[in-house]
């Protein structure tokens, strides 16, 4: 199967690893839409001292949606769309998780609008643990992903 390798900062390419074997209580799965993470990006453009290139294989890439190619879990099917909240290697082809890495998701919205869902549970989490904000000026710096949701809050 291929996956992403970034050999330097920078730099990806394309290899061929071995595929996972399924396993019993476990759930196979190919991602379908993959997204980088803001606090990823630094690594992959520029390096960073204490991560060592290459980095593992499939590395970034864990905000993913991802269809359930093979599964014994009750309530997860072949052809299931599940949000992979695994967080390891997510640019492969294919993933082998336990059922509790991964969340079914439904039909509606699609799945560009779905993968969104692991930052934006990041802001709720954040906003959560915050003392009410209601009434308050506040300043949101940096409009990436979770910038622009913690602003639509």
């Amino acid at each position: 199967m291929k996956a992403v390798l970034v050999t330097a900062p920078g730099t990806f390419e394309f290899i061929d690893m071995d595929a996972p074997t399924m396993q019993a209580g476990k759930v196979l799965i190919r991602p379908k839409i993959i997204s980088i993470c803001g606090s990823d990006w630094p690594t992959v453009n520029h390096g960073r001292d204490w991560i060592p290139f290459p980095l593992n294989p499939g590395q970034p890439g864990h905000e993913v949606v991802a269809e359930v190619v093979d599964s014994d879990v009750p309530g997860l099917e072949r052809g299931d769309m599940v949000l992979d909240i695994g967080y390891s290697g997510s640019a492969r082809e294919l993933l082998l998780r336990n059922p509790n890495e991964v969340i079914k998701l439904p039909a509606i919205p699609s799945a560009e609008e779905l993968v969104c869902a692991q930052p934006f549970g990041v802001v709720l989490r954040a906003v959560q643990r915050w003392p009410s904000m209601l009434g308050k000026s506040t300043v949101v710096i940096g409009q990436g992903a979770i910038g622009q949701f913690f602003t639509m809050m």
